[in-house]
């Protein structure tokens, strides 16, 4: 591996319902240049004019009802833009020119560093959850939701080829003629799946050649056009790296089984921008963001689960927290934040080798 990795064994406590959630607590999200050690204080006059600016996450929207619902609360109306990249996120924190920013994942938001102006916040609701997933040394992002990236399997097709179902990692990596991955410079899942070849190599060799092998599987954009030219979606490869979430709303009927010890969690944030003139009721959105019954209505409309113990999981994402609980015992992955340029780099080094082959 580049470095020894750190690794967080917090465990949760169950709710009812809601076998498995131990496994998948902690301090566990990766974090690429994240822990956020700006502002700790609004640097805008306040005002209690509107709107509130929320900034999120391209693909990503509020769950109907949270805009009308905050507005009942404040009086303030939501102004929500979800035009923009992890990056374009990260800009708008140094421009000052959104309230809040609402789904960048850990993985990927490479512009929230050190320098970012993010306001320090822990909302009273955090306990019931969202706390379990704060990041190192930050109170200024709250988890909102999370999924699991796994190397997933399209069961029909791996039994149609006549070859044995990876059932490991080293399984998954050793046949990469037959996997389909998202471009880790490009797509947080990608990153999320080097990591999980970090955490699971013995040395810097054996990380070095698993580099080298997934360099030659079939490489696409995001997680979403990975399992559209899989096996799943047509294409001619059994085994994807993407959201095991994502992937049973995309395929619904498909007999879709995840190597669970490939599983890894990616966590989505949100943070109240320094510059924010409207701090009060930007704690308020985070706060409703928390409630039960919007957690689970946020969990369906991005295919991700809820942080909160008590909220509703989907039942076609149950079994994929179930089956990792089973096989993570209670070991989540928190990979430091200096590792992660350099697999990201070393990822590079051995794809271009390959396209230079």
């Amino acid at each position: 591996m580049l470095s020894p990795l750190f690794f967080h064994s917090q465990t949760r406590r169950r709710a009812a319902g809601r076998a498995g959630r131990s496994a998948v607590a902690g301090a566990f999200a990766l974090t690429l240049a994240v822990i956020a050690s700006g502002c700790t204080t609004p640097t805008a006059q306040q005002t209690t004019t509107g709107p509130l600016e929320v900034r999120i996450a391209a693909g990503l929207s509020l769950p109907d009802g949270v805009a009308e619902r905050f507005e009942e609360q404040t009086g303030m109306a939501l102004s929500v833009d979800d035009s923009h990249s992890a990056d374009e996120l990260a800009a708008h924190l140094h421009d000052a020119d959104a309230d809040v920013v609402l789904g960048v994942s850990a993985a990927n938001a490479s512009g929230i560093d050190g320098d970012a102006g993010l306001v320090s916040y822990i909302s009273p609701r955090a306990g019931d959850g969202a706390a379990d997933f704060a990041l190192d040394r930050s109170d200024r992002l709250t988890a909102v939701s999370y999924d699991l990236v796994c190397a997933l399997v399209d069961r029909s097709a791996a039994a149609a080829s006549g070859t044995p179902v990876p059932t490991s990692l080293h399984d998954v990596v050793a046949q990469p003629d037959r996997l389909v991955m998202p471009d880790p410079t490009a797509d947080s899942s990608g990153l999320v799946a080097l990591a999980a070849v970090d955490r699971q190599s013995s040395g810097t060799d054996q990380l070095t050649d698993s580099l080298r092998q997934l360099s030659e599987a079939q490489i696409e954009p995001t997680d979403a056009q990975a399992l559209q030219a899989s096996s799943l979606g047509g294409g001619d490869r059994p085994v994807v790296f993407a959201s095991a979430m994502r992937a049973v709303d995309i395929f619904p009927q498909r007999n879709i089984d995840a190597v669970t010890s490939t599983c890894t969690p990616r966590v989505r944030y949100a943070a109240i921008v320094a510059g924010s003139a409207h701090v009060n009721e930007s704690r308020k959105l985070i706060d409703l963001l928390l409630d039960d019954d919007v957690q689970a209505d946020i969990a369906r409309s991005w295919s991700a689960l809820p942080v909160q113990r008590d909220a509703t999981v989907p039942q076609p994402y149950q079994r994929f927290v179930d089956g990792y609980a089973a096989t993570a015992s209670g070991a989540d992955l928190a990979v430091l934040q200096q590792q992660l340029p350099a697999l990201l780099d070393a990822w590079r080094e051995q794809a271009s080798a390959a396209d230079a082959r």
